[in-house]
């Protein structure tokens, strides 16, 4: 179960798993559903698209931010494929930076759990954005995230509450 909270509501949505695969680029993608048929696309727990939001991310490369899981940070150009509200697509070559905030232990439901917190600040011209990841000790699975959608949907919390 995942948790959805979008910053410009601030009202929790729970998500269910409704399909998963594994591709050629690293990394399992896993598409979530919410109770109104929405959807948002993670790769490892980095949003790589969503369905049904307005403006939707179409497309997100995520490799840059999954090298980072390592827990040293890293960076490099990521792709973001965003659907203009007239029907068209805009590919924009965002340059990002993720950097390594230190070790967090975070509270999932009635559960404490130790994580790495990792930022990736992204910039292209003057637009921008920066994600927070908490990354699990030892399993390297994302636990809990801030993440943007897109300029018209803005951020959204999202907390992997059950595996």
């Amino acid at each position: 179960v995942l948790q959805a909270v979008p910053e410009s509501t601030g009202l929790p949505d729970f998500l269910r798993l409704v399909g998963r695969r594994a591709d050629g680029t690293p990394g399992r993608v896993e598409v979530w559903e919410s109770s109104d048929g929405k959807q948002v696309i993670l790769r490892e727990g980095v949003l790589v698209g969503t369905k049904g939001l307005g403006g939707d991310m179409r497309s997100a490369e995520a490799r840059t931010v999954i090298a980072g899981f390592d827990g040293q940070g890293g960076g490099g150009e990521r792709l973001i494929t965003l659907a203009r509200l007239d029907g068209t697509a805009q590919v924009v070559p965002f340059s990002c930076d993720v950097t390594q905030l230190g070790r967090e232990v975070i509270q999932i439901v009635d559960r404490q759990v130790a994580t790495y917190r990792l930022r990736e600040d992204c910039r292209f011209g003057d637009h921008g954005f920066s994600n927070d990841y908490w990354v699990e000790t030892g399993s390297g699975r994302m636990r809990r995230s801030r993440q943007w959608a897109g300029p018209n949907y803005g951020y959204v919390d999202l907390t992997r509450l059950k595996d």
